[in-house]
């Protein structure tokens, strides 16, 4: 979502290096992440607290009915678009620059995800544990308004940064592994695009089967 937002600006005159360019993509980023983790996220939390008592995927999910799986979608936005706003600009600049000091290609994704991570997971902490509340199946606030005055009124503003460390310790090593692994494979398609040239001449590229309308 990221890329293709950012190569549509593109296609417009934009600079891809645009901070504006990069904080619109990552805005559509993180809107439409949450559409795809919103459900994944709610039966997560309620294996984690029910555990066998929640029963398996397929109860799990009947229980919860469909709209059940988009509980807690509004904290799960106020985390994850400002996540991307923040993360994919960090990731781009720390990249550059690892670039620019001649760094080795791996070192510079894993750098820079590393950092962007760290960057993005800490200050939007607190929507993720309000997030994290409002899909407790046993919470007794539902909604995000009486989550957020519950949390305060009876632990505190502290109550909003519980677990910074072990998310920002999951976060960004796994986003900078993943992003690691995507910048390798775009990689390794455009070398396999460069070679075509190469094969067709020594007769070993075969041409991939036209698909069928």
């Amino acid at each position: 979502a990221y890329e293709m937002t950012r190569e549509a600006l593109v296609k417009n005159g934009q600079d891809p290096k645009d901070f504006k360019v990069q904080l619109a993509a990552g805005t559509v980023s993180g809107f439409s992440h949450v559409i795809a983790s919103n459900p994944m996220e709610v039966l997560k939390v309620r294996g984690q607290v029910l555990g066998a008592a929640g029963g398996g995927l397929v109860a799990a999910v009947k229980d919860v009915g469909v709209m059940g799986l988009f509980q807690g979608v509004g904290a799960c936005w106020a985390r994850d678009v400002p996540f991307s706003m923040i993360y994919f600009p960090t990731y781009a600049f720390v990249k550059d620059k690892l670039e620019a000091q001649g760094q080795p290609a791996i070192a510079c994704s894993l750098g820079a995800g590393l950092v962007a991570g760290v960057t993005a997971a800490a200050p939007t902490t607190p929507c993720d544990v309000v997030k994290t509340r409002m899909q407790n199946p046993t919470a007794a606030a539902s909604g995000l308004r009486a989550t957020v005055k519950s949390m305060y009124q009876t632990e505190g503003l502290q109550s909003f940064f519980v677990g910074v460390r072990p998310r920002v310790g999951r976060v960004a090593p796994y986003l900078a592994l993943s992003l690691t692994g995507y910048e390798s494979l775009k990689a390794l398609g455009k070398y396999m695009e460069d070679k075509k040239p190469i094969q067709k001449a020594l007769g070993l590229y075969v041409e991939p089967p036209a698909k069928k309308r």
